[in-house]
């Protein structure tokens, strides 16, 4: 028998710099959309685990290449500026063909599965430990990074990609949910998920999805694959942004639009430039991705993960845990936008929002 926990690691998302600031959150036009991103940027409620003798059910299924073409994988930065970044953004390297078996995932940490069509591809992380949050030296950093912990995560799946419109739509379709227009657009207007103010298709992420929304479709692909998901924990999503790096961003510690689909220098309007070359929202996999196969975990749209907002790390729990508690007005959302500053990008970054924000 193989223990495996399904987590999506960036399933619901914030897409807009909503949550950056005061100023921000005050701006119509800069409030956009929440939305799901990973779902397997996903993470759960419960911790409840997967029990099943997964080996030769997998053997049975078909595997099949990713409908979503990778983008190119860059090698990681090594030369080291003064403060400790690398002076150049990365090359690229020859790009991968990682493949995703159709059925229940296998024992291989770092192989995708998708267990169903309308479902998420999910990739399996290994355990480990790093460190959470960001030294008092990062710059741009905020107290609420602090301070450092020491955090030790078990093996779990994380979405492939942000969740995209057409899985999200799935969901709306199957359990004809009753979806509010209450998202404030990029021109200041009400929208919602199917129009948030900008062009999108079904391999967009999707957006204008709040926390409590984030839990509905995650009971319902529970359901619909007799599995458990559910959000990451903020500790979860750290470790998978990192994929085992220590810089800023996964890459090393200078921004780039080669790698990441964000807005100008100064928040908060978009930008395009080199390979990021949409000023909202991008396709899932338009970039390349972190060192655990994953996508978008820097930038595209931000993700809501489930713990409550504490104003520090310190009491964080150091098993990879949500932090959890009785009453909690405000919860946790990771991740940069496409229209975010490079500081909202860092892996540290972490802000907060009201759980029935359809952003």
């Amino acid at each position: 028998m193989y223990v495996i926990e399904i987590v999506s690691a960036v399933l619901f998302v914030a897409s807009s710099g909503l949550f950056f600031n005061e100023k921000f959150r005050r701006s119509r036009y800069l409030m956009v959309c929440a939305g799901i991103v990973a779902l397997v940027s996903t993470y759960f409620l419960t911790e409840q685990i997967i029990d099943r003798a997964l080996t030769k059910r997998l053997e049975a299924s078909t595997s099949v290449q990713s409908p979503i073409e990778p983008a190119q994988v860059p090698a990681r930065q090594t030369d080291q500026a003064s403060d400790g970044g690398p002076e150049n953004a990365p090359a690229e390297v020859a790009a991968t063909t990682v493949q995703c078996a159709i059925g229940r995932p296998g024992q291989a940490d770092g192989s995708c599965f998708q267990e169903c069509p309308e479902c998420p591809q999910m990739i399996i992380l290994a355990p480990g430990q790093f460190t959470m949050g960001s030294p008092p030296h990062e710059e741009a950093r905020d107290a609420a990074e602090g301070p450092q912990i020491g955090v030790s995560v078990g093996r779990f799946a994380a979405g492939r990609y942000e969740v995209t419109r057409g899985e999200y739509a799935a969901f709306v379709l199957a359990t004809q949910k009753t979806v509010p227009h209450n998202c404030n657009s990029a021109q200041g207007q009400v929208s919602w998920w199917q129009d948030p103010g900008f062009v999108q298709d079904d391999r967009h992420p999707a957006v204008c999805v709040s926390w409590h929304d984030a839990h509905e479709y995650l009971r319902w692909l529970s359901q619909r694959t007799q599995a458990h998901y559910r959000l990451l924990s903020e500790a979860e999503w750290e470790y998978a942004a990192r994929s085992r790096a220590d810089g800023k961003y996964w890459w090393g510690n200078v921004p780039s639009h080669e790698l990441a689909n964000y807005g100008a220098d100064a928040c908060c309007s978009p930008a395009v430039t080199g390979r990021d070359a949409w000023a909202f929202t991008a396709p899932v996999g338009s970039f390349p991705p972190n060192d655990f196969g994953l996508f978008d975990m820097s930038g595209n749209v931000m993700e809501w993960v489930e713990d409550c907002w504490l104003d520090s790390l310190a009491n964080t729990p150091r098993d990879g845990r949500p932090s959890v508690a009785s009453e909690c007005d405000r919860r946790v959302v990771r991740n940069g936008s496409w229209n975010g500053a490079p500081v909202h990008l860092r892996a540290a970054y972490r802000t907060h929002t009201a759980p029935y924000i359809n952003a």
